[in-house]
């Protein structure tokens, strides 16, 4: 038992210190080919922002099939055509020429997954990081760069729907446990009915997905962007199917370490900005 213990100790203290020199190693390869400017910005101190929008009608993506994951978390199929066009009306020029003015990369767009968050009865939460039902304990994305971007569209997220919530990233860096937070810290939450969108490092900022109220579903859209030449969508965004790693035994089947797991994909380059 022991032994099995100390194999265990070991293994995590190995990917720990991968994570830390990828995370090093790439964000200083993108700083210096990558990045477009330097302008300390928002985004810089802060590590989000938020954009109020036209009101989206995605009523539609509601009718889309449902995936039962557990007993607390359902990931929706969305058809490939449906994938394009939600891009298409997100990541529109304005919003992309916004992102890349605001963290100085154009990126693609690896990733998406569309979930619905559920109550979690109290007793069933103390469970282990990577035995949660959905990622609702503080932590990092360890196996990012620095520049990775989660834009967050929320469909249906009031207060009570348990929004994610971010801390900044200077406070994150001050923190001296992701397990205590002191109850006067500032937390940013995503909230919103179709009328907002969130964008974060989720390198930089602790975060975490509530947990909805008793009786209420939250269901929201996550990308996960990464630096790039030229703006991009990746041509394996709807080809990873919404199901349990079973190499790692976590509920998501996000993309790690996607310098060298992406690296062979196809991106399908979107128009010119200005």
């Amino acid at each position: 038992m022991a032994i099995s213990q100390l194999f265990q100790d070991l293994i995590k203290s190995i990917y720990t210190i991968f994570c830390k020199l990828y995370n090093l190693c790439i964000t200083k390869y993108e700083n210096k080919f990558l990045k477009k400017s330097f302008k300390n910005n928002k985004i810089i101190t802060a590590g989000y922002f938020e954009r109020t929008i036209k009101f989206l009608d995605l009523e539609n993506l509601l009718e889309s099939r449902k995936i039962k994951i557990n007993n607390y978390l359902y990931v929706y199929k969305l058809k490939e055509v449906t994938v394009n066009n939600l891009i298409d009306l997100i990541f529109d020029k304005n919003f992309r020429k916004e992102i890349t003015l605001l963290t100085g990369f154009n990126y693609s767009i690896d990733y998406m997954i569309m979930y619905e968050r559920r109550y979690i009865e109290k007793e069933k939460r103390d469970l282990n990081t990577l035995e949660q039902w959905y990622s609702y304990k503080w932590h990092l994305d360890k196996p990012n760069s620095n520049n990775t971007l989660k834009v967050i569209y929320p469909l249906n997220i009031t207060s009570s729907h348990g929004p994610l919530s971010v801390i900044d990233q200077n406070s994150s860096k001050k923190l001296k446990s992701m397990q205590i937070i002191p109850p006067e810290q500032k937390i940013f939450r995503f909230t919103g009915e179709l009328n907002k969108i969130y964008g974060f490092l989720p390198a930089k900022c602790i975060h975490k997905d509530g947990i909805p109220n008793k009786g209420k579903k939250a269901i929201q859209i996550m990308f996960q962007l990464n630096p790039h030449e030229f703006w991009a969508k990746n041509s394996k965004l709807n080809k990873r199917d919404p199901e349990i790693n079973n190499k790692l035994k976590i509920w998501t089947n996000e993309p790690k370490f996607t310098f060298l797991t992406c690296r062979k994909d196809i991106r399908l380059k979107l128009d010119m900005i200005d």
